[in-house]
């Protein structure tokens, strides 16, 4: 049998403990056997469309991926993938359209996309470029934080109940990295939000200033 292959987009700038809860939470949970898949892959955006430029390249975001989740990439069960670096996609739609084809050989076709309700809310109000196709033509695991949650997207759309599937998240951190960027030299609040290794990357390179 085939074992499929899901992804975890994000900006990552920088990445913190609400992505490793996401991914943590996911490879604790059954979902992982019920949509036989083997392996995560953490895609780092090389730009997404609705943010201003980054303050940071794409290779220093890379690398605290590397870092955030160094403990689940040594099980196997987690790969940062540069697949956006290779490629440059203009839009979400376009990087999708793209492992699709099968012309990338790290992610099978039939892939499970991890998102967020923050995520989901943007595609079902068509925030995002071709919101409907990309919710039409994939599967998702939807991360929540409780019933209610799950009650509202189910309302939301007529969903194919092979189409998606809700994982309630082990732990609720209300974290952005807009706030991590924003506060890293002026305030400590955050600090818990990151490692040390990445706290010290940030310093060592100066990033955020």
């Amino acid at each position: 049998m085939t074992m499929n292959k899901a992804i975890f987009l994000g900006s990552f700038n920088p990445p913190h403990i609400g992505h490793y809860n996401v991914i943590k939470t996911v490879l604790d949970s059954d979902i992982m056997n019920r949509c036989n898949i083997d392996c995560i892959h953490v895609i780092p955006c090389k730009q997404n469309p609705n943010k201003n430029n980054y303050n940071v390249s794409y290779i220093t975001r890379y690398n605290m991926c590397e870092m955030m989740f160094k403990d689940l990439i040594n099980t196997g069960k987690v790969v940062i993938n540069d697949i956006e670096n290779k490629i440059s996609p203009e839009y979400t739609y376009d990087l999708i359209k793209y492992i699709k084809s099968g012309d990338d050989k790290s992610i099978n076709k039939d892939f499970w996309w991890i998102i967020t309700t923050e995520t989901l809310d943007e595609l079902i109000s068509c925030k995002w470029y071709k919101s409907i196709p990309l919710i039409c033509a994939n599967r998702f695991i939807v991360l929540v934080k409780n019933d209610k949650e799950i009650d509202y997207f189910l309302r939301s759309i007529d969903w194919d109940n092979k189409q998606i599937h809700f994982v309630k998240l082990e732990n609720n951190y209300d974290i952005h990295s807009t706030d991590i960027r924003n506060n890293f030299w002026v305030n400590a609040k955050y600090d818990d939000c990151i490692t040390q290794e990445i706290k010290n990357y940030i310093i060592e390179n100066n990033l955020y200033k």
